[in-house]
């Protein structure tokens, strides 16, 4: 199928063929498609074309090898959007930085704020559509950067307020909140900031 009314199909957004697929001018500047590429059951308040996912077809996706193969090839494009990249390590999903482009497309994340609900978007549909790990190692990997690293210091509030609420299983969503809040007092607290790191 193909998104109305610019009637793309999904393998434009796909590399190495899609036209779209990082042509980052591009992906930044329209809003459409990721309400195409990633709908979930709310409707969109950006997009009056945009179909809320309905559950006949969150059970197709989730059934069908195919239509995951096209659900994570675009997760894979807007990975690399964001200077991002998944990986399989030892049979586990890792997210970890893009080592060509990491450092450009992490500068335009901190600038361009719009792209933080396209995260919250992905996330979501994710979770609905039964790739709730890839939810998981995405925000795992976001916790890392913002708060360890210091990198996409303007996503830190997203972050804390909005993904890591997708996570959908209750103990890792726990687990990752509690993270925050240790990695929150640290950032808020004179105290514990000026303790020598190996008292932390």
């Amino acid at each position: 199928s193909s998104t109305q009314p610019e009637s793309f199909a999904i393998a434009d957004f796909h590399a190495p063929e899609g036209k779209w697929a990082r042509d980052y001018t591009k992906l930044e500047a329209m809003h459409s498609y990721i309400q195409w590429l990633f709908p979930i059951s709310e409707k969109s308040p950006f997009n009056a074309h945009a179909q809320p996912l309905q559950r006949h077809e969150i059970a197709t996706i989730a059934s069908d090898a195919a239509a995951r193969a096209n659900v994570r090839r675009s997760f894979d494009t807007m990975l690399d959007f964001f200077g991002m990249r998944l990986v399989v390590a030892e049979e586990a999903l890792i997210v970890e930085r893009h080592p060509e482009r990491w450092t450009e497309r992490y500068a335009n994340l901190n600038l361009m704020s719009h792209n933080y609900l396209r995260i919250t978007r992905m996330c979501k549909f994710l979770g609905e559509v039964g790739l709730s790990s890839h939810v998981e190692a995405w925000i795992a990997f976001l916790i890392c950067e913002v708060y360890a690293n210091g990198q996409l210091p303007a996503t830190r509030s997203s972050l804390k307020s909005y993904w890591c609420s997708c996570v959908r299983d209750d103990a890792r969503r726990a687990e990752f909140a509690q993270s925050i809040k240790e990695h929150e007092a640290y950032l808020t607290d004179p105290v514990l900031r000026a303790l020598p790191a190996s008292a932390t």
